[in-house]
C-alpha cells in the first residue's frame, strides 16, 4: 500500500506539483507530519517553492504547525532566506494580511524579529488600513509593539480606514498590557521634535528619539518604566 502522506511531503520538497496533486487526489493528509514533524508546506517553504506553497494554502493546509524544534513553515523559509518569494503566501488571506501582521497578532515576538531582520516591509496595510503595529497594539502586546517600532521603525501615526491609530485600537480593545502599550505609543509621539511630521517621516525621526532611550533590550524583565506623570489621554479621541 502506497504511503501518500510521505509522498506528499517528498513532492512538496521537490517542487513536483503534478506529483503533489496526485497525492491529494489519493486522499493524502495535507497536514500530515513526518518523522521530524515536517509538513508538506514546510518542505515547500524550505526549498522556496512558491507555487507549491500557494496550492497547499489554497487547499486549506495549516500554516502555523510546528515541527519538533518548534519551527513553523514561515520560520523555516525565513531561516533559509527563501522567504522573499514564499513568505507572503505562507501567511496571507482575503484580508490582505502579511506574515508580519499574523505574527504580530499571534504574539510571536521571535518571528517578528526574524521577519524584520530579513527586511520585510513594516507599514503595509491590510484591507482595513491596519498595519502590524495596529494589530499588536490592539492585542495589548507591549514587547511586539516595541519591537515593531524600535527594530522596524513602524509608524504609530498611520490611521485605519476608520481613522484609528494603534493607540486608539489599544484603548478600545483593552486587552493584555493595553495601558502600557498606550503609554508607550503616547510617549513616542509626545516628543517636541516630532510634532508636525507625517507618518512617512517617523522611521527616521524615531531613530533620534529612541537613541536617547534605554528601551532597546526587549526582554520581558527589562520593560521600560515610563514617567509616573505621563497620563494616558482619554481614548475617546485620537492623540496621534
Amino acid at each position: 500500500m502506497e504511503n501518500w502522506n510521505e509522498k506528499l511531503i517528498t513532492a512538496a520538497g521537490n517542487g513536483d506539483i503534478e506529483a503533489l496533486k496526485l497525492c491529494l487526489q489519493n486522499d493524502a493528509d495535507i497536514d500530515y507530519q513526518g518523522v521530524i514533524g515536517w509538513t508538506a508546506l514546510m518542505s515547500a517553504a524550505m526549498e522556496g517553492h512558491l507555487e507549491i506553497c500557494r496550492l497547499l494554502i489554497d487547499r486549506g493546509c495549516k500554516i502555523d504547525t510546528t515541527e519538533v524544534s518548534g519551527w513553523t513553515a514561515l520560520m523555516l523559509a525565513a531561516r533559509e532566506d527563501t522567504w522573499r518569494s514564499v513568505v507572503s503566501s505562507l501567511i496571507q488571506d482575503g484580508r490582505g494580511w502579511t506574515a508580519l501582521m499574523m505574527a504580530a497578532m499571534g504574539g510571536h515576538l521571535e518571528i517578528c524579529r526574524l521577519l524584520i531582520d530579513r527586511g520585510c516591509k513594516i507599514d503595509i496595510t491590510d484591507n482595513s488600513g491596519e498595519t502590524a503595529l495596529h494589530l499588536a497594539a490592539e492585542e495589548g502586546y507591549l514587547q511586539i509593539t516595541r519591537c515593531l517600532v524600535e527594530q522596524g521603525g513602524a509608524s504609530p501615526l498611520i490611521k485605519t480606514h476608520q481613522g484609528q491609530t494603534p493607540y486608539d485600537l489599544a484603548a478600545g480593545a483593552k486587552q493584555g498590557q493595553y495601558e502600557e502599550v498606550m503609554k508607550y505609543l503616547q510617549f513616542l509621539v509626545s516628543e517636541d521634535n516630532f510634532e508636525g511630521f507625517g507618518p512617512e517621516c517617523f522611521y527616521y525621526i524615531n531613530r533620534n528619539i529612541l537613541a536617547n532611550l534605554p528601551i532597546f533590550d526587549l526582554s520581558p524583565e527589562n520593560d521600560r518604566e515610563f514617567p509616573d506623570d505621563l497620563e494616558i489621554d482619554g481614548h475617546d479621541r485620537t492623540v496621534m
